[in-house]
């Protein structure tokens, strides 16, 4: 099943990166309408995401989000982000920071049954995993394309690394 979710999504964005010349349109491939997404600030405690409290405090955010395909009742199914996002990650036992620039295009494959893939299709995401998780507890920096996070419909997830580097943040926020 996660091969033919996987293999839909790169499906999808191949179409959705063949796009027009000009580049307002570009900015804004054509296709169903865009509206804003927000990500959400973050506090993680202790052992969470990393061994220390760990806060996301967002900078800069300007994603789109446009819904590619529907469930009969209507849920979302497929849907694609897109645009400006960063992220300051602060050490909350120490205040040492970095900042880190998680923009990109991300294509989500929801289920019904609340679990996702997330998969990028270029640019960077970022990604954090629980204790519980293959290789957690981590807060992961992706950068390149085809890095793909699977949450299950009981919340644990696991990473498929794809072309690119990725960084535990909590590596440069431990000094």
């Amino acid at each position: 099943m996660r091969i033919s979710r996987i293999g839909m999504l790169l499906v999808v964005a191949g179409l959705t990166l063949v796009g027009p010349t000009s580049s307002a349109l570009a900015d804004h491939p054509p296709g169903p309408p865009w509206t804003p997404y927000r990500s959400q600030p973050f506090d993680a405690p202790p052992g969470t995401r990393c061994s220390f409290g760990v806060r996301g405090d967002i900078l800069r955010d300007e994603e789109l989000s446009r819904t590619l395909t529907t469930y009969p009742d209507g849920g979302i199914h497929l849907q694609e982000v897109i645009g400006p996002l960063v992220f300051r990650f602060t050490n909350t036992s120490t205040g040492r920071s970095v900042v880190r620039n998680l923009s990109g295009t991300g294509l989500f494959d929801r289920g019904t049954d609340g679990s996702f893939t997330l998969f990028l299709v270029g640019g960077h995401m970022g990604a954090g995993l629980a204790s519980t998780d293959p290789g957690g507890p981590a807060l992961l920096y992706f950068t390149g394309t085809g890095h793909t996070l699977v949450q299950a419909a009981d919340g644990s997830r696991t990473v498929i690394y794809g072309k690119g580097p990725v960084e535990n943040v909590c590596n440069a926020l431990a000094g």
